[in-house]
């Protein structure tokens, strides 16, 4: 599943994925890295899908632009809550290498390395 968020969406938008059995989802988030906390709390919303089993990945939306989760507080809470960012990957990289990454493996930790290895020039780690 891919998501891209919008100004105002509505997070239980999220709360449907758990019983359609998606087991992945990316999610463009806003410029590098933002999401909204404040009224409107998506981190609570995409840890409740990490509970429930789904591997949530994040990108930005930005065609020229490096997710950075790391910057802003409400993205280090959700790498802390074990949200997997993907850089400078395009949101069409991270949709089709989770549906290989998954195939792969159900193991979150599994999940995370190989959604953060470099195969094909397909994303840059910073060191």
């Amino acid at each position: 599943m891919l998501i891209k968020l919008i100004p105002g969406l509505n997070p239980q938008l999220f709360d449907c994925l758990i019983p359609l059995g998606i087991r992945g989802v990316v999610v463009e988030a806003f410029g590098i890295g933002g999401l909204s906390f404040i009224r409107r709390d998506l981190t609570a919303k995409l840890e409740l899908l990490m509970n429930a089993g789904v591997t949530v990945v994040v990108c930005s939306q930005c065609l020229y632009e490096n997710s950075d989760f790391s910057k802003y507080e409400v993205g280090q809470k959700a790498i802390r809550k074990g949200v997997i960012q993907v850089y400078d990957m395009t949101s069409e990289a991270a949709v089709t290498k989770l549906m290989w990454a998954l195939g792969q493996s159900n193991d979150p930790a599994k999940v995370k390395e190989r959604m953060q290895q470099n195969l094909v020039n397909d994303i840059r780690v910073p060191v």
